[in-house]
């Protein structure tokens, strides 16, 4: 009995050292961490200014003893090294220390600073120390151009490379491509008003692993023997189906004689519903003859209206084809009966006569006139009289089709009661009526050789009725 007493004191004097080694907090074993902070000292950054400096000395207080901090303000220009120093105790002399060096950070005036370029800075210094953990934080607004982003993003692969985190601050309105790369796993962007720094810094920063103690047993303690296990053996006998009577198929051809056919009616759309047919489908299942039957009437009727449409629209083009082609072609020969005085004068010499004031004017072959004038000079055509009447008041030229009236006068005038305005010119058909200006009447007119002339008064009459 002395014997096991003994041997229990011995033990427990044994686990004391082990359980004061179990009870020491995890925080002596803490490594350390090299912290780069780069501030964004950027115009835009003047409404977010106190809430970034706040975010810095929250940072300062997270420090820990031997662990290195490196503050670099990012410029427009050179980044500048603020402070590159190893905390030796995190004392209110040091935070006081830190805060100015931080207050000495001025904010730039209607410039943006070079934030890649200070987080490069920052890379470099922190390849430099010999921490166990390092990592880096960006102060900014986030509203930087897109180029700057993507510099940004290029120098996050480095440090993703390095197993260093990065994290980024952004305003909520900053730039959209700093958020992509947040949710991409570039980096980790928090924004202004959620950010909790002090959080996750000691994220970041690595613990050393404590192995759980093992308990020894007791010598009176035996151990006990283990219970059987259970062993779970699923049931992977199937149930067997209960067979089913197969009916024999002459059984069923003789039913299918025996059942008279059901009568059905035609449907409007022309078109026969299925016969109805009793089905071997378990009881549940819905029938599709009823529904067939309506969803292919509608588009059958559908079909038929739609063709017809078709028919009848063809018809009426073809029909408004025809009545312009008639039309056309009756104008065209009214045309030419008009300016072919009959079919026998085709091959005839045919002169151009003009009648101005009941006296007709011949005014030469028609094919060997080119060009013939009109006005107050006695060379014209037919000299025309009076005192607004200018040296060339219109021209009348021949053309391969025709001919052509050209309007030299100051105001317009008119041929048939077609308006030609000044300096223009129109096609001119036979027989022509043209009135200046100043009320002058001119009468122009194709009349073949040998043939009896044309009364002035009826073209003048049918001029006038063209008019009306």
């Amino acid at each position: 009995m002395k014997n096991k007493i003994l041997l229990t004191i011995c033990m427990v004097l044994a686990a004391a050292p082990l359980a004061n080694a179990a009870g020491a907090s995890p925080a002596d074993a803490n490594k350390h961490v090299a912290l780069a902070i780069v501030f964004d000292t950027s115009t835009t950054s003047s409404s977010t200014w106190t809430q970034l400096n706040v975010l810095a000395r929250q940072s300062f207080s997270s420090l820990k003893a031997d662990d290195r901090l490196i503050l670099i303000s990012a410029t427009n220009g050179k980044p500048v090294v603020m402070a590159n120093i190893l905390i030796e105790s995190p004392t209110s002399e040091n935070q006081q220390r830190l805060n100015a060096k931080l207050a000495s950070i001025s904010r730039l005036f209607l410039a943006r600073a070079d934030l890649s370029n200070a987080l490069a800075a920052a890379f470099d210094l922190l390849q430099s120390q010999p921490c166990d953990s390092k990592s880096c934080l960006v102060l900014t607004d986030g509203k930087h151009d897109s180029s700057q982003i993507q510099q940004i993003r290029r120098l996050a692969v480095a440090f993703k490379k390095m197993d260093w985190p990065l994290c980024i601050t952004a305003a909520a309105d900053a730039n959209r491509r700093l958020f992509v790369a947040g949710s991409q796993g570039e980096m980790q962007v928090v924004t202004l008003d959620n950010a909790n720094l002090p959080q996750w810094l000691e994220t970041v920063r690595p613990h050393a692993a404590i192995k759980p103690l093992e308990v020894i047993p007791s010598v009176t303690e035996m151990p006990k023997p283990e219970s059987p296990k259970t062993v779970f053996v699923p049931d992977l006998t199937f149930p067997i189906a209960k067979q089913t009577q197969v009916p024999d198929a002459n059984s069923q051809i003789k039913t299918a004689f025996s059942t008279p056919p059901a009568v059905t009616k035609t449907s409007d759309a022309g078109t026969l519903p299925p016969t109805a047919i009793k089905s071997s489908a378990p009881v549940g299942t819905p029938s599709k003859t009823a529904g067939q039957t309506k969803a292919t009437t509608p588009k059958s009727v559908f079909g038929k209206i739609h063709w017809f449409q078709i028919l009848i629209i063809l018809i009426t083009v073809v029909l408004m084809a025809f009545v312009l082609f008639a039309t056309s072609s009756h104008r065209r020969k009214a045309e030419k009966s008009v300016n072919n005085d009959s079919p026998s004068d085709d091959n005839a010499i045919h002169h151009l006569v003009a009648a101005m004031d009941s006296q007709e004017h011949d005014l030469g072959e028609e094919n060997s006139i080119e060009r013939l004038v009109f006005g107050s000079n006695p060379a014209s055509a037919i000299p025309l009289v009076g005192e607004e009447i200018k040296d060339k008041e219109f021209e009348i030229w021949r053309e391969d089709n025709g001919y052509e009236i050209h309007n030299f006068g100051t105001e317009e005038l008119t041929f048939n009661g077609i308006p030609v305005k000044s300096s223009g010119h129109l096609e001119l058909l036979l027989p022509a009526t043209i009135q200046t200006a100043t009320g002058l009447r001119i009468s122009l007119f194709r009349q073949p050789v040998g043939k009896k002339p044309i009364s002035v008064t009826d073209i003048g009459g049918q001029n006038n009725e063209d008019e009306q």
